[in-house]
């Protein structure tokens, strides 16, 4: 059961991969480049492209990972323990967070704030948004599942740091 492959989610996972390519291709054309100085000339379509891709993509790479997620828990009775939970998690998308962020906040000094550092900067903002999802999760499921409250009042406490 743990190396189950949905097939289906897979396809999904690489459509959903290559239209955010796309999406970052097709920018070149759009208004926000020129508004940074550079860019090929506009075409509509491609902004209208563009404008679609941007409103799927990221947002079905959520809903796989809800749906995982989900399944992962209801079905096949993972991530009961909150500890293994976090760390889990920390190690999938903080270390890379961390690993590539701090490399794009010391490349591009000035460019953002700690604040935006914190909150998930550039490209890498979907870790820190994924990772924020899955503890709010675990604090909901605390809830309908009814167990140890120190956990989630530590919880509670690392988001407000973590965001604010």
């Amino acid at each position: 059961m743990n190396n189950e492959r949905f097939l289906g989610l897979s396809v999904l996972r690489i459509i959903a991969m290559f239209m955010v390519v796309l999406f970052h291709c097709l920018c070149y054309y759009t208004p926000i480049f020129f508004f940074f100085g550079f860019g090929a000339p506009q075409k509509q379509i491609y902004y209208d492209i563009a404008q679609f891709l941007d409103s799927v993509d990221m947002h079905i790479f959520v809903f796989i990972s809800a749906f995982l997620y989900s399944y992962f828990l209801l079905r096949c009775g993972k991530y009961r323990n909150k500890i293994s939970f976090i760390k889990s998690k920390s190690q999938r998308l903080l270390v890379p967070y961390l690993t590539f962020g701090i490399a794009v906040y010391i490349l591009e000094p000035g460019r953002y704030s700690w604040k935006a550092f914190i909150a998930g900067i550039s490209h890498l903002w979907f870790l820190m948004m994924l990772f924020g999802c899955f503890i709010v999760m675990l604090l909901i499921n605390h809830y309908l599942m009814k167990t140890n409250k120190l956990i989630d009042i530590l919880l509670v406490i690392s988001l407000y740091l973590l965001y604010y």
